[in-house]
């Protein structure tokens, strides 16, 4: 709930944060860090020694991959001491891509699983109460979603882990709509973020009708009878795949770039989420209709 100061105007509405971060946030960005992590870390430093092989290891990744120094010979309590400064100091002090980057080495690499959701369920707590323009799904910092959009997403990946083609372009989609925070370029990480939005929707068209080199467009027509859709359900489906294809929407499954309506984020963001809702329904459909779905024809 809001404090009484906002509830009446009399703070200032904080503008979205996207290529910034306020001096507020990095703070509660550290404390997220030291509740999820760092005291964790610190509890595992004994006799000036660190105990928990897993946890060096990271260490080690994080002082060579991430900041690029030489690693110590052992993991003491002195390595620990300096790593952890240079920890704060990048989140306090560093460029606002290099504090998401420390995030996503963080979530991605380090070796226990409970420590990774506390930390994304605090910075995603603190990214909307202090207005940032990012969110941590699926283990990436991507553009801004609200939750609903976010739980579609996160279904969607749960529900194809199973079947590794839909699950690597939605996977892919979302990588490519991440990098484009830093990308010059945006609309091509935008298109090509799009394109693997529909390819997750055709790889599991091609699954349901057992036809590996079906296009969407044709195999929906199939999938309209198996699974029972409303024809208007099943048109609009092919009428995203159309739009991906189209000339106006810049070629973006052909490669061209002439088209004068290059997409935006809103299109990407829009494509991933329902491209997400499809996998989810078509794939409730075709578990209640008892289909089988067989992996080796992607």
């Amino acid at each position: 709930m809001a404090l009484f100061s906002e509830r009446h105007g009399f703070s200032p509405q904080k503008t979205l944060q996207v290529t910034e971060l306020d001096s507020r946030t990095r703070t509660r960005i550290l404390n997220c860090f030291e509740l999820a992590y760092l005291n964790s870390i610190s509890r595992n430093v004994t006799s000036l020694k660190i105990s928990d092989d897993k946890i060096i290891m990271f260490l080690m990744r994080l002082t060579d991959e991430y900041f690029g120094d030489r690693m110590p010979y052992s993991f003491g309590l002195v390595d620990w001491i300096l790593l952890n400064r240079k920890i704060e100091s990048r989140i306090q002090e560093g460029k606002w891509y290099q504090v998401y980057d420390l995030i996503e080495f963080f979530i991605q690499k380090y070796p226990y699983q409970k420590n990774t959701v506390a930390l994304t369920q605090c910075l995603n707590k603190v990214f909307h109460e202090e207005n940032v323009g990012y969110r941590i799904i699926a283990n990436q910092v991507v553009p801004i979603f609200d939750k609903g959009e976010v739980k579609e997403i996160e279904d969607a990946l749960v529900a194809t882990e199973h079947l590794p083609g839909p699950h690597k372009h939605l996977e892919d989609a979302l990588r490519l709509l991440s990098a484009s925070r830093r990308a010059s370029d945006k609309s091509a990480f935008y298109k090509n973020s799009i394109k693997e939005s529909i390819c997750a929707v055709e790889a599991l068209v091609r699954i349901l009708i057992k036809n590996k080199k079906a296009t969407l467009g044709a195999g929906m027509k199939k999938v309209q009878k198996l699974l029972g859709l409303h024809p208007e359900i099943a048109r609009s489906i092919s009428a995203l795949y159309s739009y991906t294809s189209s000339f106006d929407s810049g070629g973006i499954r052909h490669g061209d770039e002439t088209g004068e309506n290059l997409p935006s984020f809103e299109d990407a963001k829009f494509m991933i989420v329902t491209c997400s809702a499809i996998l989810n329904y078509l794939l409730s459909k075709a578990q209640k209709k008892g289909v089988e779905l067989r992996i080796d024809t992607q």
